[in-house]
């Protein structure tokens, strides 16, 4: 975890190995291992001192062996140790010397999109490539030197804006040297292939194959805008947490549907927007056995490919991507009401052309938006199926001693029909019934038929009841996302008249302009607070439900609403309770500063350029009028598309479940099948011959 400097840290006195003296300046940084301190003198050093002091031998041997094993190779792709830190008295190892990597950022905030913006405001998605294709090739350099990462994150990866690749904290590296192996003793889960999960890391022998998994996970992040893997929404029952869902080899963006049985989040590339040859490759790396992931050579020559020749989309030029035959990905995404991830300018300058390009488009986003339908919902597709027909067997099932006992009910009964001839014949049908029920009822087989009927049934009415209230469920969501849809469109409309025959009064101008100016500090204030930041592991990485939130679109606070984060699978009630209750207190820290862009007084004074400024914040909240629409159409499609996937996934089991009870079935004789019921029913057959019996010998005897 990063904090602000401070000098009122406790000084130790260090020197390096050859004894010069190293005096510790500011805390830079703090983690779970120890702190970073500025080296006084030797701006481009720092000090690493562990919490833990002084250093056990074996720790100490490793970075003694690290220090060793410095060359220009590493240090082009790491900050790699420089010496060994000891106490200037004792000569007890307490920390390292490293160089300092300079104006960089962690990996993750070049591919999250709201950081992006902030801090690589010119990077597209070329430049998302580049730094795949050097992350891909610090990793080669890693494995070819002999070492292997093992704890593969985005938090010890950093970039600068060369999309230069460097890795950090190198000291958990797994290294061998003179034939002794120093193990990486700790993992990400997120990262950790499922060979590995829950596996005590200590005492596993790292291998590149290992590291190789992680590393397509990265690349998958940086390709796919921060899109985790595995972070998608489950189409069984229960919750499928990224942790299970790289256990279980559920990689969410697979072709291969039917067996991971988990859709990808909305507004995300496809591996059909990739080429063919990296598609195969995330397969291989994210599903397949760790013999058969690319290595990080592999990924470095093909993606050397896609960053010397991306395609261009026609529309924008800020729109790179992979495989031509699909076309651009991004206009796809934007077209169903999907986020923009890559623009020219966030700004909006009043007299800029992005200013005046977003008054001619008004009108035309206003006859588009008039076109926007939201999706039906077809209730048939929601209707529990018949129960399947029982079929004749293709040959007839081998009778046993309860269908030979059923059959002797049925002499019994006829037997019934004839004791008007005499006493004899009705106490025989009688005893023939009782007894050939009794055999049914007793006998271990015919038990076993029963319980195997009745438990079927059981579990078939129990899921026919699931799947009436899935249908109501999807129904209601339908409804809901449905009232949203029709309350953008109000929304919209709003504006547009605003928009239309607004302006005249100075009054509203101004009043305009400051709201606009204070939505716009308040959004600025709002994306400075990331998910990411807020959950965190004790060890300072990102939990898993905020990898599923990015994976989602939620990256900061600002994209915390109620919508939004019921739209993320593994969200509990409380959880999102929580969540709403921070953005709530994030925002109500927010302090408007009104000299900050035009004011009441320089509205006045410039009546004609508030006016422009005017139309320009009315033409941004139609256009932002028209996203909105979109983006209700497209949760409203995303939704019907997941809710219905979800139930027919329930509809499949249901006659799974079915065919399997009418197969059973249908190798019991039907006599059998009629009498050998749970419940009363068998009850009932045991006691009416007796019953028949006596009732026509007493009438006719």
């Amino acid at each position: 975890m990063t904090i602000k400097p401070s000098s009122s840290q406790p000084r130790l006195s260090l020197a390096d190995e050859a004894g010069r003296r190293v005096e510790l300046g500011d805390v830079i940084g703090s983690g779970g291992e120890g702190r970073v301190y500025a080296v006084t003198g030797a701006p481009r050093l720092v000090a690493k001192v562990y919490h833990k002091t002084p250093l056990e031998e074996s720790h100490a041997d490793k970075l003694r062996a690290m220090v060793a094993m410095r060359n220009e190779q590493l240090t082009a792709v790491s900050a790699w140790p420089k010496s060994l830190l000891v106490h200037s008295m004792t000569g007890k190892p307490f920390g390292l010397l490293l160089p300092l990597v300079g104006k960089s950022r962690e990996l993750h905030e070049l591919y999250g999109v709201t950081s992006r913006r902030m801090h690589f405001p010119g990077a597209h998605w070329r430049h998302l490539t580049l730094a795949a294709r050097n992350t891909a090739a610090a990793f080669a350099t890693m494995h070819s030197a002999g070492m292997v990462i093992g704890d593969v994150n985005q938090g010890n990866l950093l970039v600068d804006d060369q999309m230069r690749v460097q890795f950090i904290d190198c000291d958990s590296f797994q290294i061998e040297t003179s034939g002794k192996l120093f193990s990486c003793p700790v993992g990400t889960p997120h990262f950790t292939p499922p060979e590995l999960q829950s596996m005590r890391l200590r005492d596993v022998r790292r291998e590149p194959q290992h590291d190789a998994f992680g590393l397509a996970i990265l690349i998958f992040h940086l390709l796919f805008i921060g899109r985790h893997p595995f972070a998608g929404r489950y189409l069984g029952d229960g919750d499928m947490p990224i942790e299970k869902a790289i256990a279980e080899r559920r990689f969410a963006f697979s072709k291969d549907r039917d067996a991971t049985r988990i859709d990808p989040p909305p507004a995300s590339l496809t591996l059909d927007d990739l080429t063919p040859r990296l598609a195969a490759m995330f397969e291989a790396a994210l599903r397949g056995e760790p013999g058969s992931r690319p290595s990080a050579l592999d990924w470095t020559n093909e993606l050397d490919s896609l960053v010397r020749s991306p395609q261009t989309c026609e529309v924008d030029s800020t729109h790179l991507f992979a495989n031509p035959r699909m076309g651009c990905p991004w206009c796809r995404i934007e077209g169903l009401g999907g986020p923009s991830f890559f623009t020219s300018s966030d700004s909006m300058g009043d007299s800029s052309a992005s200013g005046s390009g977003r008054l001619q488009a008004v009108e035309a986003a206003v006859a588009r938006a008039s076109t926007i339908e939201f999706p039906d919902l077809l209730t048939k597709r929601l209707a529990v199926p018949p129960m399947p027909a029982i079929k004749k067997p293709k040959s007839p099932p081998r009778w046993s001693l309860v269908d030979w006992a059923a059959a002797a009910w049925c002499v019994s009964a006829g037997a019934a029909l004839l004791s008007g001839l005499g006493l004899p014949v009705a106490i025989g049908a009688a005893a023939t019934g009782i007894a050939a029920a009794g055999y049914l009822g007793a006998s271990k087989e015919g038990r076993s038929r029963r319980r195997r009927l009745e438990e079927d049934m059981y579990r078939l009415d129990e899921l026919t009841v699931e799947l009436e209230r899935g249908a109501e469920q999807v129904v209601a969501g339908h409804a809901a996302k449905r009232k949203a849809f029709f309350e953008a469109v109000s929304d919209l409309d709003t504006e547009v008249d605003h928009y239309r025959s607004g302006g005249e009064k100075a009054e509203e101008v101004i009043r305009e302009i400051e709201t606009a100016a204070r939505d716009k500090q308040r959004t600025k204030y709002l994306r400075e607070h990331a998910v990411r930041e807020h959950l965190r592991e004790p060890n300072g990485r990102p939990t898993g439900i905020a990898l599923m939130l990015e994976s989602f679109g939620i990256e900061t606070v600002n994209d915390i609403d109620t919508v939004a984060l019921n739209s993320v699978p593994n969200l509990e009630p409380h959880q999102i309770i929580a969540l709403l209750n921070w953005r709530a207190e994030v925002e109500s820290e927010f302090r408007y500063q009104p000299e900050i862009g035009m004011t009441a007084r320089d509205a006045a004074q410039h009546p004609e350029e508030a006016l422009k400024r005017f139309k320009l914040v009315k033409a941004t909240r139609v256009l932002n009028g028209v996203k909105k629409l979109k983006a209700a159409t497209f949760d409203g499609h995303s939704y019907l598309e997941a809710a219905i996937a979800r139930f027919e996934a329930r509809v499949r089991k249901w006659r799974e479940m079915a065919r399997d009870l009418q197969d059973f079935q249908a190798l019991r004789s039907p006599i059998e099948r009629l009498i050998n019921q749970p419940g009363g029913v068998l009850f009932a057959f045991a006691v009416g011959p007796p019953l028949l019996a006596m009732m026509v010998w007493f009438l006719f005897g």
